[in-house]
Order: structure tokens, then C-alpha cells, then sequence
């Protein structure tokens, strides 16, 4: 489950890397105001003004959400989709978010323990909600991203890195 909660944090990085694709699957979540993989970007900025902060990723004001404790809030599209949100908090929220997850969505995976890096992975009709908070950090990431989008997120950053990793060995070689 590592692997996944790494690929959440890909999605930020991984933007313009990936290709085209068309999720095969249709969810229900709703976050913000937002529906995951049916909200297109004109409806969104009807509800939020977007600062374009990568290809197809746009960052919203924290002040703009109506959910207490954000710090910073992005959305990411594709195909004009919207695929992912994601909201950072102070990481004393954990145990909050996580109870409230609980309560809505099915608990797929978690690691809770104070003394390490904690995390929580919940399932919602093809989606995935996921809390990561790194340990001793300030700071904690929602991730709800449509499950199918992350994991062509996964395989295009896997690529990725072994392209580097070869490129890399035939150049120490």
C-alpha cells in the first residue's frame, strides 16, 4: 500500500507526463462542492477561481473552501474531468479527517501508529480517498483522486523511473 500512497503523491508531480486516457469507470464522490471524474473545468470555476499552477492542475484559494483547517487546495483534470482534489492540513488533523472518512467511505488500508509515517486509504465507488501524513511532519495531504486515473498515474511514473534508471546505468557504465 505503499506503493499507492507514493503514486498520490506522484499524481502532483506526474501531471505532465501523463498520456492520454479515459477512465472506464464512473464514481460518486463529491468533495468541495466537486464530483470526481464528472465536473468539467468551467463548472469548477464557476464555484472557485483557478490559478493554473501546472498542466491541467489549477490551485484553488484555501480560504475559498468551506472546510475549516485547510492550508492549500488543487484540483487536476483530464479530458476535462475533473480527477483529482487535493487539500493539505496541519497534521494534528489526522485522527479528525480520518474518523470522518471512516464514518462515509469503506476503509481499504491504514497505518495509524503516531510513532511512523501514517496513512489511510478509503474506497468510494471507484475512487480513493487517501490521508498521508508524513511522520514528524507539519503537514498532512487528502487525496481523492478516480481510482483508474491513479493507477495510469502509477504505471507512467513506474516508466518513468526505470527510463531514468536505465538512461542513468548506461551513462555510469
Amino acid at each position: 500500500m505503499q506503493s499507492t500512497i507514493k503514486c498520490a503523491i506522484a499524481i502532483r508531480l506526474s501531471f505532465l507526463y501523463v498520456m492520454l486516457f479515459s477512465s472506464l469507470t464512473f464514481a460518486n464522490t463529491q468533495v468541495i462542492g466537486l464530483k470526481i471524474n464528472d465536473s468539467s473545468i468551467e463548472e469548477v470555476r464557476k464555484v472557485y477561481s483557478l490559478k493554473v499552477k501546472g498542466e491541467a492542475t489549477y490551485s484553488i484559494d484555501a480560504g475559498a473552501i468551506p472546510i475549516t483547517g485547510v492550508k492549500d487546495a488543487f484540483v487536476g483534470f483530464h479530458n476535462d474531468k475533473l480527477k483529482v482534489v487535493g487539500l493539505k492540513f496541519s497534521s494534528d488533523k489526522f485522527d479528525y479527517l480520518f474518523k470522518i472518512f471512516n464514518e462515509k467511505y469503506k476503509l481499504y488500508d491504514s497505518k495509524t501508529k503516531r510513532s511512523d509515517n501514517r496513512y489511510a486509504i478509503f474506497k468510494n465507488d471507484g475512487d480513493l480517498i487517501i490521508i498521508n501524513s508524513p511522520f514528524k511532519s507539519f503537514y498532512l495531504e487528502v487525496t481523492y483522486v478516480d481510482e483508474g486515473y491513479n493507477k495510469k498515474v502509477e504505471e507512467n511514473s513506474k516508466a518513468i523511473k526505470s527510463n531514468e534508471y536505465l538512461k542513468d546505468k548506461n551513462n555510469l557504465w
